[in-house]
């Protein structure tokens, strides 16, 4: 059974017709939205766009968000290089709303999700850029399903840990009213929450689409994300051997850089990139370096990757 509010459902008129642009000489590019079937019986939202033979990033936004947080993402120049894949996660945006805490407490449904996700849109060894509440998604997947899969992961001001003095105390503030029985309260608070992820403030049409494409949660499925399990979690943390950069914003006051330098001295490797004028969503509040540092990375562990195939730097 599906729950959520009339117009979280109004705005999800969903289409899986898929456009497909070539141009003689040109690679193939691909703009199409789909729907993935999760092993737990869920339909998922999903899109993809840019060069279907590109590199694969596939985006994993945050708590009361949806894939439109990469809409500055997807209309760049990344779109022209790689191939961008984004989806709803459980219980927000156009997918579905399952009543149960069941599905949203256990973690395992969430990494099995991301797989799901990368076998229908048949990625093969993606980049995971994951943000806020994506961190534990993706930590999920690499617990069940292992990292080979994957070229590589990005950790986007991500939750790793739910240990409350890595947490602002904007996030604490808001608790209580977005798990508010009155929609009124929990649709102003989802709106403070939103707006409290950027430092720099996204042009109106910007915050309206993602207001809309977000909708308003069920009070009960925000009740139940923060209990979302993360077993073994500093074991999958320090298990991780894909390359790793994990980027947050100085002035986040929501998931405190502290977060991020925990996760760096778990992860091998992890390299850590602080944006001193960002806050929780760096992709928004210096969207020019994100993209370009993202694009780097991308084409970084691609190419190292690609060494190791032909023999090269073992």
């Amino acid at each position: 059974m599906l729950f959520g509010s009339v117009f979280a459902l109004t705005v999800c008129v969903y289409s899986a017709a898929q456009t497909e642009l070539s141009c003689a000489g040109s690679p193939r590019y691909v703009s199409r939205e789909f729907s993935v079937h999760t092993p737990d019986g869920l339909t998922i939202a999903a899109e993809e766009r840019g060069r279907k033979d590109g590199p694969a990033i596939l985006f994993v936004h945050g708590l009361a968000h949806s894939r439109a947080s990469w809409l500055r993402q997807f209309d760049s120049p990344l779109s022209q290089e790689f191939h961008l894949v984004a989806y709803d996660l459980r219980g927000h945006g156009c997918s579905d709303r399952p009543a149960g805490d069941e599905f949203y407490t256990e973690g395992h449904r969430w990494g099995d999700e991301l797989a799901a996700v990368i076998k229908s849109a048949h990625l093969h060894r993606p980049v995971v850029v994951a943000w806020s509440l994506g961190g534990v998604v993706v930590m999920n997947y690499i617990r069940d399903h292992g990292d080979s899969n994957l070229a590589g992961v990005v950790l986007v001001d991500a939750v790793t840990h739910f240990s409350p003095e890595l947490f602002g105390d904007g996030n604490a503030a808001l608790v209580q009213p977005l798990q508010s029985p009155d929609t009124t309260v929990r649709s102003a608070a989802t709106r403070r929450f939103i707006s409290a992820c950027f430092v720099v403030p996204p042009k109106p049409a910007e915050l309206d689409l993602i207001l809309a494409r977000a909708g308003v949660l069920p009070a009960s499925v925000h009740a139940a994300i923060p209990r979302v399990s993360l077993d073994h979690g500093d074991e999958v943390l320090r298990s991780v051997r894909v390359p790793t950069l994990v980027i947050h914003g100085a002035k986040d006051g929501l998931t405190l850089p502290l977060m991020a330098q925990r996760t760096v001295s778990l992860v091998p490797g992890a390299r850590l990139s602080l944006y001193a004028d960002a806050g929780h969503a760096p992709f928004f509040d210096d969207t020019a370096r994100f993209n370009d540092e993202l694009a780097s990375f991308v084409r970084e562990v691609n190419r190292d990757a690609s060494k190791k195939v032909n023999g090269v730097g073992k």
